[in-house]
């Protein structure tokens, strides 16, 4: 068991000070205690039970290989990671996705993605095909080296071949289809989501949205056809259309998405409400803000910086300087430091 690996640990060194274990014999315990060890997450020993395997010519185990590759991914040493997953390809033993996947781990913490895109780009070549998880680990490492476009490439490559798709994979396309301002695409994957095996999620909403950037009415459009498609929305997808209508100066939109998200079973964050507070506050309705700061705070949400400052600019714009020195009041009450801007539209309130 996971939790008798010390015990086992202690068992074979006594063993073999004995010096009684036949090879066959030794080889097979020390893989037993070397799986033990990893299934209680100790890895150091398990290492050090693989690096044994080898000092007396015996084949470590899986488990030995996968404590080497965590010991290199905490070490930050992605070459030996790399080396390992190439020594054990080499052998007799077929590494498993998860030891895969610590080695792709350790090269994308090193923003290393040259190396997983060849990894990919073999296995493709090979039966069976590699799964999704190893995809969009592989895509993973390229968003975050911002690899934008060599991630949705790689993406469109493996579906073309018959890869499936999965909501993890797509989600990381539609994110690099939003870093690489490629909105159309991100679209594109959105709707062929529904015909696959994973339809959309709520991430998967909210990442097309944002891709859309300040294309409000494509957001609106999107976030409702998914309604009529019955798909769950929740916060995220929500506050991405909010944003977008806050870019793109529509208070009104704002609103009324506000309204339905309550309506539904999406709650909102105080980052949606800021957005709408901003949209309110640019289209000039200080009544509004100051309707949405009460609402907000009788739904149990704390107001931050960037909600007073809208609430403080709003009213300075319709020049009710009372009501924008106490929101300005209240915010120093909190704790919140004011910035410039709302400062200067306290300070500008107080002097119409």
């Amino acid at each position: 068991a996971a939790g008798d690996w010390a015990t086992a640990l202690q068992v074979v060194l006594q063993l073999q000070a004995t010096g009684c274990l036949r090879p066959t014999d030794k080889a097979r315990i020390l893989a037993a205690v070397c799986d033990a060890c990893q299934d209680a997450r100790a890895w150091s020993w398990a290492l050090c039970l693989s690096q044994k395997m080898h000092e007396v010519c015996l084949e470590p185990c899986a488990s030995g290989y996968h404590a080497a590759v965590v010991g290199h991914r905490t070490g930050h040493r992605w070459e030996h990671a790399v080396q390992v997953l190439a020594q054990m390809r080499q052998g007799a033993l077929q590494p498993s996705d998860a030891i895969v996947l610590d080695v792709l781990d350790a090269c994308k913490r090193r923003l290393q993605w040259e190396w997983p895109v060849r990894l990919l780009l073999e296995l493709q070549t090979q039966q069976p095909l590699p799964g999704p998880a190893i995809l969009g680990a592989v895509t993973s490492v390229c968003n975050q080296s911002s690899r934008w476009m060599l991630s949705a490439r790689l993406l469109e490559l493996s579906w073309a071949s018959g890869q499936v798709r999965d909501a993890f994979a797509c989600n990381v396309a539609i994110s690099a289809c939003k870093e690489g301002r490629c909105w159309q695409e991100a679209v594109g994957v959105l709707a062929g989501m529904w015909q696959s095996a994973s339809p959309p999620d709520d991430w998967s909403v909210a990442g097309t949205i944002r891709a859309c950037g300040g294309r409000w009415y494509l957001g609106v459009a999107i976030l409702h056809r998914m309604r009529e498609d019955a798909l769950e929305l929740g916060s995220f997808a929500y506050g991405a259309a909010i944003g977008a209508c806050e870019k793109g100066r529509r208070w009104e939109w704002a609103l009324h998405l506000l309204a339905e998200a309550h309506q539904g079973s999406a709650g909102l964050d105080i980052v949606s409400y800021s957005s709408v507070l901003s949209a309110c506050d640019k289209s000039d309705h200080w009544e509004r803000s100051l309707q949405l700061m009460e609402e907000l705070q009788r739904r149990g949400l704390q107001p931050d910086g960037i909600s007073y400052s809208a609430l403080i600019s709003a009213c300075e714009r319709g020049g009710r300087w009372e009501l924008a020195a106490r929101a300005l009041e209240d915010m120093l009450a909190l704790g919140l430091q004011p910035n410039a801007v709302s400062c200067g539209a306290a300070l500008r309130a107080c002097g119409q």
